[in-house]
Formats: structure tokens, sequence, C-alpha cells
């Protein structure tokens, strides 16, 4: 992302929103390196610098208060909100997952306050195709080889801190295979290569799945080359909000096998069915709770 150290904020920038959110409502470092978002960095102690939709944004959040630097005023207040997930109290979303349910409770006890976050549908599209078998550090890694070759420098403010936004659609489109390979993206170049002209081409669009049921809209992402039923819910959860969408990756099947399954490898669909009956209306936040402390956690397992 950046051709020097983070930005931190620009010593004259005022906040462009500021809003009181309890601690217990909303903790940065677990919504931010959880794996839904690849591009977060923290500056400072508590200080976080990104891209909201191609613009440099820093954000704090200290004793119940959440500032937003970056963001144009008129709009910031409505995006944040949406960005972070913050309609809807923390509380009720953790009472729809089943109390007696061991990995459930320690999964939310270990990272509480961890949100989900609304973000551009082309961004996790491009993320998640990269995504696919890597870790997450090669994962960043890619992004920024791909960001620093095809996105546009974005000046921050500070003396020689440039980032560089997420590449359109239009210029990967244009961008030869060797070329996107050149960016470390192996066997996925041709599938970004392909999103992306499918996505210029107008044969996707990024609009249409917000309206879609989540079944449909997940048949409708699977068009795409390089996208199967994990990349899919990723994506919908990630930037459409269907919270039915519960992605099943390595560490998701780890957890099933060890707390739900008895060890019994089970069917996809089956798995599929039983993780949205199981956690209901917020399946989707129940994944991302048991994906990041199976990654985490796994380990003391025994």
């Amino acid at each position: 992302m950046f051709n020097s150290e983070v930005p931190t904020i620009p010593g004259p920038m005022c906040p462009a929103v500021a809003l009181k959110v309890p601690d217990e409502e909303l903790d940065l470092a677990q919504t931010l390196c959880n794996g839904q978002t690849f591009r977060w960095r923290e500056c400072r102690p508590g200080q976080w610098f990104g891209l909201i939709e191609n613009r440099p944004v820093w954000v704090t959040h200290h004793a119940g208060l959440l500032q937003v630097y970056g963001l144009p005023e008129p709009p910031s207040v409505v995006r944040v909100r949406e960005y972070f997930d913050l309609a809807t109290p923390m509380a009720d979303i953790l009472a729809t997952f089943p109390a007696a349910d061991p990995a459930m409770q320690a999964a939310v006890q270990a990272y509480a306050g961890m949100r989900l976050l609304h973000q551009d549908p082309w961004e996790m599209l491009m993320s998640f195709v990269l995504a696919s078998n890597k870790r997450i550090p090669h994962i960043q890694q890619c992004i920024e080889r791909l960001c620093a070759r095809y996105g546009e420098p974005i000046p921050t403010g500070e003396d020689g801190a440039t980032v560089y936004g997420w590449p359109s659609a239009s210029t990967l489109a244009g961008a030869t295979e060797a070329d996107l390979r050149a960016c470390a993206l192996g066997y996925r170049a041709p599938y970004i290569s392909a999103l992306a002209r499918m996505v210029e081409s107008g044969a996707i669009d990024l609009v249409l799945p917000y309206s879609m049921r989540y079944e449909e809209a997940q048949r409708y992402l699977q068009q795409i080359p390089g996208i199967g039923p994990k990349v899919a819910d990723c994506v919908l959860l990630f930037a459409y909000g269907h919270q039915e969408a519960f992605p099943i990756d390595v560490w998701i099947d780890r957890v099933l096998r060890r707390f739900y399954t008895g060890g019994k490898p089970v069917p996809a669909k089956e798995k599929a069915a039983f993780v949205r009956a199981r956690f209901g209306p917020y399946a989707g936040y129940a994944q991302q709770y048991l994906f990041h402390w199976a990654r985490c956690c796994s380990k003391d397992w025994g």
C-alpha cells in the first residue's frame, strides 16, 4: 500500500466523524485484523490507517469515542455507521447464538467487540479471488503488488507518504495475464483477468446482489471463473451484508469436526445447512468469531 512507513494522522486534520460507541460495541484491532479485510494497518498504538472507497482514512476508538479522519463530511456519519455495522447492538447479535455451545461462547469471550465490515464489492471480489489457498500475509502482499502496479497513487498529506488505491476493473481488464502473474498472482492471474473483464463489460452487475436473496446471489457470483461457494460467501458476507453467508474454509472445517460433528467428515451441503440452522440470523457473525478463534487459538485445543 505504501511507498514509505504507514502514514499517521496529519497534524492539522480534524476528525470528520466523532461518534459515541461504547468500548464493548467495537474493538478495532479484532475487527480490522481477523481476515475479512487486508489493507488496514496500525500506524500508532490504537490508530489505524486504511482506505474506504479509495480515500485515505485514519480511525481511533478510545474511551467510548470513535473518531474517523479523512472522509468528506456530508455522507461520512452514515458511511461510518454502515462500514462498521454499528446499527445493531452487539448484545442483540450475540443473543442469537446458542448459549449451550462451548466453542461459540469461547470465541465470543476471546474476541469481544469484533464486528463485520460492509466493504466495497469490487474490492472484496478481488481480495478473495486472490485469497484462495493463501495465508493472510501472502494475500496482503499480492494485493499490495497489484495496487502498486495498477492503482492510482493517493497522497495522504504526510511528506513522502503515498498509498495506492484499488485498481479499477477497466484497468485490470486491459492487463495481460503475464503482467498479472508478475504481481505474484500465480494461477489466480487468469481469474482476476476474467473477473475484471466481466465487470467492465457489464456481464456481472455488482449492484444486483444487494437486492437478491442469498441463494440467488450466491449462484450469481459463482458464474465468475475462480469463484466457488466459499469465495462467494466471503463476498456476500463482507460486502453485501448477507448474514446467511457462512464461508467454510479449512479453519471452520476444523472447528466443525472437533466441536460439532464428532470428527466425522460431512458433505458440503449438509455442513452449510447445519451451520445456518444452528447459528441463526447472524450466522455470518458466528462464522467470523469461530474462524478468528480457530486461526488464533487452535494450537491450545490439545
